[in-house]
């Protein structure tokens, strides 16, 4: 009688085939590597994925399903764009934050994968269309200024994997949320200072000649 399958299993396999993936890449790791990551025997790689490719696949798929199901669950629960845009990063920053391998395996597929990319490319674009749209609802709510939306999202998407790939040691999620909204949206550059004011000098009297007939 075939053992039946467990979602629990599933995930947990999917977990260590993404962490051996990002570190070795696919053509470095064998079936074996993952079941020893996992802490599972062979067969049991087996019985839930049948080759290699077909384990790599659903591990980025899962990963990026695992993201995109969290940023869509958490967005609708905000009121402003603003507060929607910190959401995002809040929830991005929070599910890389124990997992930063996944970053290079969503982001960088191996190209023998190519047919794929047009499935996982469409997985990927869900934050984009989920930045691009809080922009443009920012810009409707005039709590932003025009701007090309999509261009935007991706440099908030690009700001949001640096901010986690690059993260030192003594860094929090709230002071990089911080920090990168404070860039985003207000720049770098540093705020004009006031004029100093002037007092008002009085207009010296204007003179007039004596008209002579």
């Amino acid at each position: 009688m075939p053992r039946t399958k467990s979602q629990s299993k599933e995930s947990e396999i999917l977990d260590a085939a993404s962490r051996i993936f990002a570190r070795r890449g696919f053509q470095d790791v064998l079936i074996e590597d993952v079941a020893l990551e996992a802490g599972v025997g062979k067969g049991t790689i087996y019985r839930y994925f049948s080759t290699k490719d077909e384990l790599y696949l659903a591990a980025v798929a899962s990963g990026f399903s695992a993201l995109n199901g969290r940023l869509s669950a958490a967005l609708p629960q905000e009121g402003s764009s603003s507060r929607r845009l910190e959401r995002l990063a809040e929830e991005a920053l929070t599910f890389f934050w124990g997992k930063r391998y996944l970053i290079p395996l969503l982001y960088r597929m191996d190209p023998r994968f190519q047919p794929q990319q047009g499935e996982m490319g469409r997985q990927r674009e869900q934050l984009i269309v989920l930045i691009q749209e809080t922009l443009a609802d920012g810009i409707a709510r005039r709590e932003f200024r025009p701007m090309d939306t999509r261009i935007a999202a991706e440099l908030f998407s690009g700001m949001l994997r640096a901010a986690n790939l690059y993260r030192r040691e003594g860094d929090s999620i709230q002071n990089l949320i911080s920090e990168l909204i404070g860039v985003f949206t207000r720049g770098i550059a540093r705020p004009a200072l006031p004029l100093p004011s002037r007092k008002a000098v009085p207009a010296a009297p204007v003179r007039t000649r004596p008209i002579r007939g």
